[in-house]
């Protein structure tokens, strides 16, 4: 899946808070993806609705990075978005003006 930088996204899980994570996404939320970041384990997402403090964080390969932390990008995916003409659509079949 690719993810851009202002783009809406429902997390499919509810993640747990730590030292470094003092504001996490939860199952069912919807945020605004801020910043993408692919530390070498895939990309990770931060968001507008949720700041965290920096701290030091192990890489993959072993150095450290301070930064802020980031969220799984796997388990989130894209807000679908339904216009409402779809609906009116179903109206006008059943003979209803809206």
């Amino acid at each position: 899946m690719i993810f851009r930088v202002g783009m809406t996204v429902v997390c499919l899980r509810t993640f747990g808070c730590h030292e470094l994570i003092t504001k996490a996404p939860i199952k069912g939320g919807v945020y605004t993806v801020r910043d993408i970041e692919d530390d070498g384990d895939g990309p990770g997402l931060r968001f507008n609705e949720l700041v965290n403090p920096f701290g030091f964080q192990q890489l993959p390969d072993g150095r450290l990075e301070y930064c802020e932390g980031t969220f799984a990008a796997e388990y989130f995916r894209p807000v679908k978005t339904t216009s409402i003409d779809v609906f009116l659509k179903m109206l006008e079949s059943e003979g209803i003006n809206a």
